[in-house]
């Protein structure tokens, strides 16, 4: 049975804030003073471990840059040459790399010699807090803290916990919940803090700005995200429909980067370049966007047309966009479907099956090419609001960390 604490610090109360502008505010920079730079040299307050999906790495972004505006050093541990480290470098946040493996029987020993390697960071280091965002990939680090009794924290971002963080949750001081009603899946303390969106995400932008920075006129957009593996069928999709869907509107496309992936981005630009000129102009592809760009499709488009990581269905949810989610259908016992489910009640989601689009559905193409807007319920989005979450996971650090 788990104690779960609903608003565990009031609003702001004993919260160290620095000015405006800071990096609550916009992407964190680097910690610049010859003092902080001594600390992270010799200690480190926060490490975060984490990541192999979006929503544990941008949780583990978003936390990062909560604890930085408090004062606090950050540092992070995961796999080298990996999403996480791209994430912590666009972040200016100090990358160690630690290997990681799946926790299959096969990989029993290799599981254990990166615990013991991430224990020896964990010494040198000396954390006075660790946060594991989830997935098998912050397992070696979360161990690592047990050993040297760091104390651990995990964040969870998905309705249907994972079984890394719900192993974890034996361990931790406490779990940070993204929806309160996964709580009866761990052990321990649990608080519903939310998921604040990441500072980049949370920059106004005009729709007719935010179109330019892809080139494209202010006209009807549709901004199709794709995940990793689980981008194929909508790539496809959109491969196969191209020259139809740029009828009724100009796309963004995010198409993944995922060595697994049949179509690519550069089938996809091969599909581009058969179409005429004139709608070659209306479609912008490209494997990764950063938080900048992502922020300025969701603002600008008129409708999403994406997976249902728990990232994505965060930030739709905070933003308000219009979306149709289709749930990745092999997601950990559907997960993705049970997250885009909950963001229904607002009116402005509606969820698709992937079989839909694999199979070509008429009704379904057919909706796309003569969209009629979603009629909005009035109910409000189920996600904790950005202000909020921020201020309770900053609670959270301040009474863990002093």
């Amino acid at each position: 049975m788990s104690d779960t604490a609903a608003d565990p610090t009031p609003t702001g109360r004993g919260i160290r804030r620095r000015r405006p502008g800071s990096c609550l505010a916009k992407a964190a920079a680097p910690d610049a003073s010859a003092s902080t730079l001594a600390r992270v040299t010799d200690t480190i307050d926060l490490l975060l471990a984490g990541g192999g999906t979006g929503g544990h790495t941008t949780a583990g972004a978003v936390i990062a840059a909560i604890a930085r505006d408090l004062g606090y050093s950050v540092a992070w541990a995961a796999r080298a040459d990996s999403y996480e480290a791209t994430v912590a470098a666009e972040n200016g946040i100090r990358f160690e790399p630690v290997p990681a493996f799946r926790l299959q029987p096969k990989n029993a020993a290799r599981v254990a010699r990166s615990v013991v390697t991430a224990r020896g960071l964990i010494r040198r280091w000396r954390p006075r807090l660790v946060v594991a965002t989830g997935s098998w990939v912050c397992v070696p680090v979360a161990f690592g803290a047990k050993l040297a009794r760091v104390p651990l924290v995990v964040h969870e971002q998905t309705l249907i916990p994972g079984s890394a963080t719900t192993f974890l949750s034996r361990f931790a001081r406490e779990t940070w919940l993204t929806w309160a009603a996964s709580a009866g899946a761990f052990h321990g303390v649990t608080v519903h803090t939310g998921f604040p969106l990441r500072p980049v995400l949370r920059q106004p932008v005009a729709r007719a700005d935010g179109l330019a920075r892809f080139g494209l006129a202010d006209a009807p957009t549709l901004f199709v995200a794709g995940g990793g593996s689980g981008a194929e069928s909508l790539n496809a999709y959109v491969a196969r429909h191209l020259g139809e869907l740029l009828g009724p509107w100009q796309i963004i496309h995010q198409a993944g980067t995922s060595p697994n992936l049949t179509t690519t981005v550069t089938v996809l630009e091969q599909a581009k370049a058969a179409l005429p000129e004139a709608l070659r102009a209306r479609y912008h592809v490209a494997g990764y966007l950063d938080g900048e760009h992502v922020n300025a499709a969701l603002r600008s488009a008129a409708l999403t047309l994406a997976r249902a990581g728990a990232g994505f269905v965060n930030e739709v949810g905070q933003l308000g966009s219009e979306a149709v989610l289709v749930p990745y259908p092999h997601s950990v016992n559907g997960e993705q479907d049970a997250l885009a489910r909950e963001l229904t009640v607002t009116g402005q989601v509606t969820v698709w099956d992937d079989a839909d689009l694999r199979n070509d559905n008429p009704e379904r193409l057919a909706a796309l090419l003569h969209w009629t807007p979603l009629t909005p319920t009035g109910v409000t989005s189920p996600v904790v609001p950005t202000d909020e979450a921020v201020d309770r996971i900053a609670g959270r650090l301040t009474a863990l960390l002093g």
